[in-house]
């Protein structure tokens, strides 16, 4: 699947999940009939927003970064946790 272009699969799940179950619930506070609407109606709109979290670390972990010489390797520490992040080996 890297191959293709997909990376960080597991971010992009989540973050369609998190999106299509907020507007379920949302939905759901909207056009059925309970007496504790409110709840749905709320909890929705805040686990859309929820799902932006995920969208970031599905966006920053696609983003490629050119390699850098190998004494300049400490500089890199923070694009390898996020190479780690999704994928198992980090970049060297």
């Amino acid at each position: 699947l890297v191959s293709k272009g997909v990376r960080c699969l597991f971010f992009f799940i989540l973050a369609l999940v998190f999106d299509i179950g907020g507007l379920v619930i949302f939905l759901l506070g909207i056009f059925a009939s309970f007496t504790f609407w409110e709840f749905f109606v709320l909890t929705g709109p805040i686990i859309i927003f929820l799902s932006l979290i995920f969208w970031i670390f599905w966006y920053l972990g696609n983003i490629t970064a050119c390699l850098l010489p190998k004494n300049r390797q400490s500089r890199l520490n923070h694009v390898n946790l996020g190479h780690q992040l999704c994928y198992s080996k980090p970049l060297s």
